[in-house]
């Protein structure tokens, strides 16, 4: 439970790109329904190789930290990378395609 309540604090963090209402808006919206949402650590390297390529190249000098694998709210899993450079942390959103859906950067 722990994991969720991060995964939709993370959802509600600005700024982002545009995506980011999407995403958030499925995050409420499966809360609110109370659709089968399941969050899972996993390690970079069973993810699709496109996701795992696009989350990669997000991280640039910085490290990355926990991957997620959050299934229910779209048809394909949906993979959420925590970045650290430096002090800066951020998460990043993509699906199995490897198609960037959301950066969220705390700076």
């Amino acid at each position: 439970m722990a994991r969720w309540r991060w995964l939709l604090a993370a959802a509600l963090v600005a700024p982002a790109i545009s995506s980011v209402a999407t995403v958030q808006a499925e995050v409420a919206t499966a809360q609110a329904e109370e659709e089968n949402v399941n969050v899972r650590p996993v390690s970079i390297d069973e993810i699709p190789a496109p996701a795992r390529d696009t989350i990669l190249s997000q991280v640039g000098a910085g490290t990355l930290g926990e991957v997620l694998e959050v299934t229910g709210l779209r048809e394909e899993p949906v993979y959420v990378g925590r970045i650290n450079q430096g002090k800066r942390k951020g998460t990043v959103w993509v699906d199995a395609a490897g198609n960037l859906l959301a950066i969220h950067r705390v700076v």
